[in-house]
């Protein structure tokens, strides 16, 4: 009866395996490991090869976001803290990713370190150059400079085709035609699309369309690239390959903050930041 019972057992993990191996579902992001212990229901645990975040973890690496006392308030009669005292350093070359549930103020802290928003109080500095007290148009150019941002949404001009799309914030930079559309047709073949520039987003695939915001990002050549749940529109297939695009981009020395619901994804990771009520609940750093 026992050695019945194994090979059943045996029979079972192993189908799972061919179900991994044949089909393409959640499971595209996981090894074959971590899909099959999440499906036999045994212990799972996201964060294996992570450790909490020490001062000796940082040493030696150069600042590129130093947040301090950050605090967002939304509402004038009824006031709303969203982020509560968030005191947080990014260091260059680093894949942080930004975890927590919905309402957390995940999104809101990546939205102030873009310069997408503004803090009520609190310091923030990148490249050591204090922020909070930047002009708009001040804040608007340094953004275009230093950072490159992905949405959910894509954020396409529907009436631009892909070649278009990317082009644009070369066109607010004032770059001549020819060296934008060169740089354009570049980056479009970089993250796989060559054939598509003439394409209109109507015409793409959601991931298609994904990977054009993503050459849009690099169109100015960022060190930072603010990604807020990339993956969320898209099936497991497309999900795959904008994140491996995005850690090839990492692997090429560009900074990454990624907003993300999926702990599946935290493989990808240097650095965790955990997040609950607005305050950071728990960092986390991967193991060497």
């Amino acid at each position: 009866m026992e050695s019945d019972t194994i090979e059943k057992e045996t029979n079972k993990e192993q189908g799972l395996k061919n179900n991994f191996n044949n089909s393409q579902h959640d499971g595209e992001l996981y090894t074959e490991r971590e899909y099959c212990k999440k499906i036999l229901d045994v212990s799972y645990n996201p964060y294996e090869g992570f450790h909490p975040a020490t001062e000796k973890d940082d040493e030696g690496k150069k600042v590129f976001i130093d947040a301090k006392k950050i605090c967002r308030i939304f509402g004038t009669d009824v006031k709303t803290k969203v982020l509560d005292d968030v005191n947080l350093k990014i260091y260059e070359k680093e894949f942080v990713m930004i975890l927590g549930p919905s309402g957390c103020g995940k999104t809101t802290l990546m939205n102030i370190l873009g310069l997408l928003d503004t803090p009520s109080s609190g310091k923030l500095y990148i490249s050591n150059n204090l922020t909070v007290n930047m002009a708009e148009s001040e804040r608007a150019v340094f953004r275009r400079k230093i950072g490159g941002f992905i949405f959910q949404q894509f954020h396409l001009i529907n009436t631009l085709t892909a070649l278009q799309n990317v082009e644009l914030p070369m066109v607010l930079d004032n770059l001549e035609t020819d060296t934008r559309t060169q740089r354009a047709m570049k980056l479009l073949n970089l993250v796989g699309l060559k054939g598509k520039e003439n394409n209109r987003p109507s015409q793409l695939s959601g991931g298609q369309q994904q990977r054009v915001a993503i050459a849009r990002a690099l169109s100015n050549k960022p060190k930072i690239l603010f990604a807020d749940e990339p993956t969320g529109n898209l099936d497991s297939v497309s999900g795959k390959q904008v994140m491996k695009l995005i850690k090839e981009l990492h692997d090429q020395g560009i900074t990454i903050i990624m907003v993300t619901h999926d702990s599946t994804l935290l493989k990808y990771a240097t650095k965790v930041i955990r997040m609950k009520d607005g305050q950071i609940e728990q960092l986390l750093q991967r193991d060497e």
